[in-house]
């Protein structure tokens, strides 16, 4: 996908969260990268926001598999049966949300990466967290996009919790920001997708545009950034077996400035 098609499907993605037809068009034209899950914000514990129907790209191209591969994965569980039960990959993936929280503690890394000390970037911090996350499971085909599915509930769970302590704008003014973080996240994921894929100047660039949110920053700071995420990235894929993170739903991440 070219930069000019990626950016552009960006656009479509923002703009089809209140428009139908643009759903319709932006899941028929991504379905060749990218497959969709609902939203977790459409279904939050409370039923708050019942209407809020919405959709957000994931990494693995799970919907254009060929006929051959799923046949072949049918057949290597027998008759279709998944290794673990879709319930155990929601709870794994549930649990990978919270070893993430338990691991990372966001408020010395808002104030290493230079970001203050709000609801807002405390968001950023986990959204990015949760991406790297999707990247490894996106390697283990349906199994991870169940266990997938689980770690994005625990996040917008954990989202809608945290927003109901900010009670300066009331109830609207909550669902209203929590329909621009679901937005963010659609467009995050696809933009550090593209970063990752890149070089270093991609990828600071889609800190600088996701994490920073373009403004005056210290580079040092966004080279670091950087090369936290190469390294938690490659962390990931290297120490992280599939039978831990789908099986036992455990996962080890990296501190920011390893000791």
């Amino acid at each position: 996908m070219t930069l000019c098609n990626m950016n552009s499907f960006r656009q479509l993605f923002v703009l089809s969260v209140k428009n139908p037809v643009l759903q319709f068009t932006v899941s028929r034209q991504l379905s060749r990268y990218l497959p969709t899950v609902i939203s977790p914000l459409s279904r939050p514990l409370d039923q708050s926001y019942p209407n809020h129907q919405c959709r957000c790209p994931v990494y693995s191209n799970l919907q254009s598999r060929s006929f051959i591969t799923r046949l072949r994965e049918k057949l290597l569980y027998g008759r279709g049966k998944l290794k673990y039960s879709k319930k155990h990959l929601m709870v794994s993936g549930t649990n990978l949300y919270f070893l993430y929280r338990k691991q990372i503690n966001s408020i010395d890394l808002m104030e290493e990466i230079g970001l203050p000390d709000t609801f807002n970037s405390w968001y950023l911090v986990a959204e990015l967290h949760v991406w790297m996350i999707m990247y490894r499971l996106a390697k283990e085909g349906e199994e991870g996009r169940h266990s997938r599915n689980g770690l994005v509930k625990a996040m917008w769970s954990d989202v809608d919790v945290r927003s109901r302590n900010i009670k300066e704008h009331g109830m609207a003014g909550r669902k209203n920001a929590l329909y621009k973080l679901n937005d963010h996240f659609y467009t995050a994921l696809l933009t550090y997708e593209e970063g990752i894929m890149g070089t270093d100047k991609d990828l600071a660039s889609a800190v600088w545009n996701m994490l920073y949110s373009k403004k005056d920053i210290d580079p040092e700071k966004l080279s670091q950034c950087v090369g936290y995420i190469r390294k938690q990235i490659k962390y990931l894929e290297e120490e992280n077996s599939s039978s831990h993170i789908l099986g036992s739903g455990m996962i080890k991440l990296l501190p920011f400035q390893e000791q």
